[in-house]
């Protein structure tokens, strides 16, 4: 990061005209896996997230990659911004009114107006509508190799669409429902089909074509995705795990989100600000209520007790929770959020 963070440095400072990682060790689960009742206090301290992301241009702080551009946070040089998605709910109630009328829809599906892009869904249980505007997406640089991680909770999914605890048979091999290679989270994230699931195919609904240009998916490294068993909870006996992925976006691992390398604690049970991630509107009206509100990782947790001569119980699945603290143990069909990350060419 020393390297990354000088160089954003000198470059923000001649910009603006002024002077101015590898998965590290793995600790056992702990006993603190409980939902917290609150958020301590200097965990409620925002961390310059207070962007108005409509107001992002491409201006003199944008670093261009073979005409591909992603723009550098002028408030903290430390974050970028890259690809877009309905972020921000519009208030403005004349706004609203000219909304309704709008019709022109650009390339991407969204009803543009005045310069900005917007879209429009019923509000739940009624026939209201409500429109969010589509904003660009931060992005905090976290490793020289162009690891970058989702500023908020972008939306939320489930991380496997299935039922019960029997596995599916996949090429001889038992696939469970948290199995991240067949999940259907896995494939939202890359815009791809879920060879297991005929109902499951994001190419034009999935996130990574949803929110990237074409070329902006060109400076987006395929990464080979790390899902051994030492990347769990469970780094010695963990029958859950899959095999490695080759894919452009991801979600954190266990061991990534306990990694010091990446800004975070050791500690799973440390309640600790940098894992925490809070909504946004769009996402927070998609089931997530509170602001600060738990999100998945990628690793699947182990059977915690399993029962002789019971099946392995291959539901639950890993997630942070609203105040940071690392849990092990989700049903993998409850909407939790969704912080995407992939690797950039700096």
């Amino acid at each position: 990061m020393k390297n990354f963070k000088f160089k954003l440095l000198s470059l923000f400072a001649l910009l603006l005209g002024t002077s101015s990682c590898n998965i590290g060790g793995v600790t056992k689960p702990s006993d603190k896996h409980e939902e917290s009742n609150k958020v301590t206090e200097s965990n409620n301290k925002e961390e310059s997230n207070n962007v108005d992301e409509s107001t992002v241009e491409e201006s003199s702080s944008s670093r261009v990659h073979e005409g591909k551009i992603y723009k550098i946070d002028e408030n903290n040089p430390n974050y970028i911004y890259l690809g877009k998605y309905p972020q921000s709910r519009v208030y403005d109630k004349e706004l609203i009114e000219k909304l309704k009328t709008a019709t022109d829809l650009d390339e991407d599906g969204y009803l543009e107006y005045e310069g900005k892009e917007y879209v429009s869904r019923s509000t739940i249980g009624t026939t209201e509508l409500l429109y969010h505007r589509v904003d660009p997406i931060r992005w905090k640089v976290v490793s020289d190799d162009g690891l970058v991680i989702c500023d908020k909770i972008i939306d939320n999914k489930y991380y496997s669409f299935g039922g019960g605890i029997d596995p599916l048979q996949v090429d001889g091999k038992l696939v469970y429902n948290n199995n991240y290679e067949y999940s259907s989270i896995r494939h939202w994230l890359n815009s791809t089909k879920n060879p297991i699931s005929q109902r499951e195919s994001f190419d034009d609904i999935g996130f990574l074509n949803k929110a990237f240009s074409a070329a902006e998916q060109s400076i987006i490294k395929t990464s080979e995705v790390d899902n051994s068993a030492p990347t769990t909870c469970f780094p010695d006996n963990n029958p859950f795990v899959c095999n490695n992925t080759m894919d452009k976006i991801f979600l954190l691992s266990y061991a990534d989100v306990c990694n010091p390398e990446y800004g975070f604690p050791t500690a799973d049970s440390e309640n600790d600000y940098n894992r925490i991630k809070r909504t946004s509107d769009w996402s927070s009206y998609e089931g997530l209520s509170q602001k600060a509100a738990p999100y998945w990782l990628r690793s699947p947790s182990n059977d915690i007790s399993p029962k002789e001569g019971k099946p392995l119980d291959g539901t639950k699945c890993t997630y942070v929770d609203f105040n940071g603290v690392v849990c092990t143990y989700k049903d993998h069909i409850d909407d939790y959020g969704i912080v995407p990350a992939m690797r950039i060419m700096l």
